[in-house]
């Protein structure tokens, strides 16, 4: 880095995406506690290793969408295209993060192979078909999938079990309406860097239905792991569908909303919070 350059804890945060990072390690703990069932310093190894393979690929991202970012005035202050970084000193460090989350994984070869695999997909796969598809969203789900499985497979669970491919069903369907809410907020700033979007070949209209469909489907979900053998308490159970119901009723009212919605802000702040209490909800039915 060059004088003006100088690298600050500040500076990291950003380039790993700190903030989206740490849930996606609280969704591989998720995974280790419900193998687990029990609270030990085990589960420190895939929530820091996938905390530091989530920031690395983030950063690694940012080197590869610089000139994208460049375009959008959600992502134009970004480390990189604010001149703030040199996309060398962002490399080197996404490259100590996969390093460091790797090693902090490779107590189980099944979760080394997960976390890499995740990383892998995230940047050669997903990220090159945002710029090819409007609908890069759903494969690009997959990565929400797998940091759950990572932390079942560091707690010694089999593979083939069918409660963690419930949980991993359970994140894969969340990751879609949450990217397409991001769309309804920001389609403009997408079509500005010139990236298929779906605003482009569909309504709002249209889009608040598909994002509601997928809604349902994640929340069907939720219900699935309250009685196909996830969770262990009757309390839990109801309460998982409880939770369920009333976020399918919230978005019932953003589908119904026939007038056109100025900030969808507070929607996707709901669905974040929904994904943080059935994470919550499983910790404590498995811990207890």
């Amino acid at each position: 880095m060059s004088n003006n350059q100088k690298f600050t804890a500040g500076l990291a945060i950003e380039f790993g995406k700190a903030r989206i990072a740490l849930p996606i390690a609280l969704s591989a703990l998720t995974g280790y506690f419900l193998e687990k069932g029990s609270l030990d310093t085990g589960f420190l190894f895939p929530f820091s290793g996938v905390f530091f393979l989530a920031c690395g690929s983030m950063a690694m991202n940012q080197v590869q969408e610089q000139n994208i970012d460049r375009l959008m005035d959600r992502t134009m202050n970004r480390p990189i295209p604010s001149g703030r970084s040199s996309a060398k000193s962002v490399i080197i460090y996404s490259v100590i993060c996969f390093i460091a989350g790797l090693l902090l994984l490779s107590g189980s070869f099944s979760a080394l192979v997960l976390g890499a695999v995740t990383a892998l997909y995230y940047n050669l796969v997903y990220t090159p078909l945002k710029r090819v598809t409007a609908f890069a969203a759903v494969p690009g789900a997959i990565v929400g999938a797998l940091p759950p499985m990572v932390g079942w497979a560091s707690a010694n669970g089999n593979l083939s079990d069918h409660r963690i491919w419930l949980l991993a069903s359970f994140f894969f369907m969340g990751q879609i309406p949450h990217f397409w809410l991001l769309l309804l907020m920001y389609g403009k700033d997408y079509e500005k860097a010139g990236l298929p979007t779906l605003t482009k070949i569909m309504s709002e209209t249209q889009i608040k239905r598909l994002t509601f469909s997928w809604i349902l489907w994640t929340g069907i979900v939720a219900v699935f792991l309250a009685f196909l053998g996830v969770v262990k308490n009757t309390w839990t159970a109801w309460t998982l569908v409880a939770l369920s119901i009333g976020m399918i009723i919230l978005f019932l009212d953003l589908m119904k909303r026939s007038k056109i919605i100025r900030n969808f802000r507070p929607y996707f702040i709901k669905l974040n919070i929904f994904y943080s209490l059935v994470m919550i909800l499983l910790w404590l039915d498995s811990l207890l």
